[in-house]
């Protein structure tokens, strides 16, 4: 436990270490002061009332249209028909926000599903090329969230913009750890395994127990220290947005981008499941740096190195479209975890093979593969280096 302890006084008297932490927490707070600003013109409202506003001003020109101008009795029932539904959809639109100032969410959306059906009902009568099959596709997952919400009476939340407490986790770990919160972590790691050497050799091995005993150890800390690093700054998001917009529900619908029929959710499942890829992750990272820094003793080639093994070959071939098929087998891509569970992935590669399942088997077994690389190397008694000049002066 001495070492543990002397691992743990050195990571908090790090000054560098401590700026690496308010720079994530900086950055977990800038992106919710984003989604506050940019996010309020997409929010759930603020969308009504400009259909609101489009819906009278559509009303106010259909009226003058058929008071200036005379036409035959075909075209006037049709011009009828259409104010008709502009109308109606201009007085659910009233209600809607009427209700939403009440907080009665229920009531709301049973209205927005209404003008959502309705959207649909005219697609389907003109021949289903009225609008873009995204657009429909987007309507009716629409759908199955209104109702989903209307069973919880929760407010909807702001897509890619989430402010409820369990949500904004799920953004924070959807846009923030596939690279900002690795490459954090890659900085962080590397100055953990590679700040015992001196000109080139590993004072560790100085001490009275095993090199792989201490190498292991390190590992160990280094994988409970990250996560908790990775906990705390998760639970940091939670409560600054419950502060501010309140906590949501734990059984808040996310939508699965399912190949065949798409469906929800809840928040809580999707979270449960992109932290285990995460921690996984995490120690992935950790064993691919305890590896190399058996290799590589300059700080810069050991950072560049890892940073483009984890981000740069899962970036790099999924913009190959030619490895789509393929992309499964890539462990690195399961740092995208959100967009595994989703299954959002699965729509943009067309790879039904990209699961969580798959992923945490990838993951544990690259994880294995790792820790017996660094346990044969360990057992020779030495850390090789590729040159002489990759040496670093502490």
């Amino acid at each position: 436990m001495n070492y543990y302890h002397f691992l743990l006084k050195k990571t908090l008297k790090s000054r560098g270490n401590l700026i690496l932490l308010t720079i994530l927490l900086s950055v977990i707070v800038g992106l919710y002061i984003i989604n506050i600003t940019s996010g309020d013109s997409y929010s759930f409202t603020n969308t009504v009332k400009d259909d609101y506003r489009v819906t009278l001003q559509q009303e106010k020109e259909y009226v003058e249209e058929l008071n200036s101008h005379s036409y035959g009795e075909e075209d006037t029932t049709m011009y009828k028909e259409a104010l008709q539904d502009i109308v109606e959809q201009k007085n659910w639109n009233e209600q809607i926000l009427e209700l939403a100032d009440q907080g009665k969410w229920s009531d709301a959306l049973d209205y927005s599903i209404k003008i959502v059906n309705r959207h649909l009902e005219v697609n389907e009568k003109s021949g289903g090329d009225l609008f873009p099959a995204d657009y429909v596709t987007a309507l009716k997952n629409e759908i199955i969230l209104f109702e989903q919400l209307r069973a919880l009476n929760q407010e909807p939340d702001t897509e890619a913009y989430e402010l409820f407490g369990f949500n904004y986790v799920y953004r924070v770990m959807d846009s923030l750890f596939p690279m900002f919160f690795v490459l954090i972590l890659s900085v962080f790691l590397t100055d953990i395994f590679l700040s015992t050497h001196k000109n080139g050799f590993e004072i560790e091995k100085l001490l009275p127990s095993s090199f792989i005993g201490t190498m292991t150890k390190r590992i160990v800390f280094s994988t409970l220290i990250a996560t908790s690093v990775y906990v705390f700054a998760l639970m940091f998001s939670f409560i600054i947005a419950s502060i501010a917009n309140g906590m949501g529900s734990l059984h808040y619908p996310i939508i699965i981008h399912s190949t065949s029929t798409p469906h929800t959710s809840p928040v809580w499942n999707v979270l449960a499941k992109t932290f285990i890829l995460q921690v996984l992750s995490i120690l992935t990272i950790v064993l691919l740096i305890s590896l190399l820094s058996l290799f590589v003793k300059n700080r810069l080639i050991h950072l560049f190195t890892s940073v483009v093994i984890t981000i740069g070959s899962s970036i790099a071939v999924k913009a190959i479209e030619a490895f789509n098929p393929y992309l499964h087998l890539n462990p690195f891509l399961y740092f995208s975890s959100a967009d595994v569970v989703t299954q959002s992935i699965i729509s943009e590669t067309n790879n039904p093979n990209i699961t969580f399942g798959t992923g945490v088997i990838l993951l544990c077994l690259l994880a294995v593969i790792l820790y017996t690389a660094i346990y044969m190397i360990c057992r020779r008694g030495q850390s090789p280096t590729f040159s002489s000049a990759s040496t670093c002066q502490d």
